[in-house]
């Protein structure tokens, strides 16, 4: 498994160059430096769809598209949502665009569409290794003869498209995803559909995906031939699946492992445990633990599990009555290791901070977040320093429970538009000063913000180039 982002040697993953332009002098001190915003992006104008009063550009990711080894955008809508407001927008990509990091159109695709219901279908990512990410999606292929709604997916297709120019380099109907159907929006976190990259076969490096819809798990080769499908469905109705599951490899034989929150699979698909104890299993990941091991960390009670189906940490519902968003990162110099961030009320602003012995060693509350949702860990201040938390506009230092301000951001549109109205992070080096900087947009509006520590650190242009790792093309965004 590549790419965390902790103290132990060697699980740095870097990437390389990218000159941007200065910007008008916003900051915000720290104590380590500086808080830069480095470069806000408008969506292309012609890219932009309205809802009454209201324009955006639609759920974004992040890549290399163009080859020339720096960061691109895609933004995507979709069709088909539920009907009610929690699920207004759509579940079906129908419209693909990119644009560069100047805001500079370089294709579209597609047409029509609304804001997506949640982050869907699309990711970005290098499979033949020619410097220039495809884009892996679901597409809408209606069908007059035979039409559907958003509870199916037998109308669509599984796409690979060319970053470059956005055409279709592979596209597939695939029985195993066009049969997948539920009876209701919450029944297995239905809206939640995912596409993550991952290495099932054991190569060199990824060319697999996962595609998550409801309690349907199916496995493709980049060549988009199905090496396996799984699906689980809750034994106890009472429980809560994860939004999306997580991929890694966790007894380090080269292939990758897909933790459920209920169930581990195998590289092969292959139940290596199903354990359903826990409610609320909202958030799950596979990160370092404890002693530098891989474990697979659930937001339920929270859980930490190996590959035995033996708990090596459970806090119980006392602690964590609703476990929410997670996330795990040496957040605390004072403490070993990395530790866990969790909201263990639900949807409320409070926090705690679990060290990997099981000790609740903080407590506190963020700030007001709409749906407070959009929790992120960034190393800001490099591989060796302690990752802040990012919540709703802030980043929080976890260690001393103090907050600042992002320059420039403006406050998120909230539920006032759409439920998807907060911001969505996503860490990635972008200067190459191998620091992580924050990609932070709001789903409803139209720009993108890019912040940054310090500026003067810039690596010269050496040739060096964007990569983007894990935390890129497998990004959290919302759980």
């Amino acid at each position: 498994m590549i790419g965390f982002r902790f103290r132990f040697k060697g699980m740095f993953f870097v990437v390389g160059f990218l000159q941007l332009a200065l910007v008008e002098a916003v900051s915000e001190g720290t104590e380590k430096g500086t808080i830069i915003l480095n470069r806000k992006i408008d969506v292309p104008s012609t890219f932009l769809t309205r809802n009454e009063d209201h324009a955006f550009g639609g759920d974004i990711r992040i890549g290399d598209l163009s080859g020339n080894g720096v960061c691109d955008f895609v933004a995507y809508r979709s069709v088909q949502g539920g009907e009610i407001k929690s699920h207004d927008g759509g579940i079906k990509p129908c419209y693909i665009t990119a644009f560069d990091i100047d805001g500079k159109p370089l294709w579209e695709q597609g047409e029509g569409g609304e804001q997506p219901v949640r982050p869907g279908p699309v990711a970005v990512y290098d499979f033949d290794q020619d410097g220039s990410a495809e884009i892996a999606c679901l597409w809408h292929r209606p069908d007059e003869s035979n039409p559907t709604d958003w509870l199916s997916l037998s109308d669509v297709v599984f796409q690979i498209r060319d970053g470059k120019t956005g055409r279709v380099l592979r596209e597939r109907a695939i029985p195993e995803i066009t049969s997948i159907r539920t009876n209701g929006p919450k029944e297995n976190t239905w809206p939640h559909q995912r596409i993550l990259v991952a290495n099932f076969r054991g190569l060199d490096r990824p060319r697999d995906l996962l595609l998550k819809a409801g309690d349907s798990y199916v496995a493709l080769t980049d060549q988009l031939e199905v090496l396996w499908t799984y699906r689980y469905r809750l034994k106890d109705s009472g429980n809560f699946p994860p939004k999306f599951p997580a991929v890694g490899d966790m007894n380090a034989d080269g292939a990758d492992e897909v933790y459920g929150g209920y169930f581990l699979l195998s590289p092969e698909g292959k139940p290596h445990w199903v354990f359903e104890k826990a409610r609320y299993m909202d958030s799950v990941t596979i990160s370092v633990w404890d002693s530098q091991y891989i474990r697979s960390i659930g937001s339920g009670s929270p859980q930490v599990m190996g590959i035995e189906p033996n708990p090596i940490l459970d806090l119980g519902e006392e602690a964590v009555p609703h476990g929410q968003e997670l996330r795990v990162a040496d957040f605390l110099a004072a403490s070993p290791g990395p530790e866990m961030a969790i909201r263990n009320h639900g949807h409320e602003a409070h926090l705690i901070v679990v060290a990997n012995n099981g000790d609740i060693i903080r407590e506190f509350d963020l700030n007001e977040a709409p749906n407070n949702t959009g929790m992120e860990s960034i190393y800001l201040y490099g591989p060796d320093e302690k990752a802040l938390l990012f919540n709703g506009g802030l980043l929080w230092d976890l260690e001393t429970q103090s907050s600042i301000t992002l320059p420039d951001l403006p406050p998120a549109n909230g539920k006032d538009v759409h439920r998807m109205g907060f911001y969505h992070a996503i860490p990635a080096d972008t200067t190459g000063d191998q620091k992580e900087d924050l990609v932070v947009y709001d789903p409803t509006s139209a720009s993108v913000f890019i912040y940054s520590t310090d500026l003067s650190n810039r690596v010269a242009d050496d040739g060096s180039r964007f990569t983007a790792g894990p935390r890129q093309y497998n990004p959290r965004l919302m759980d």
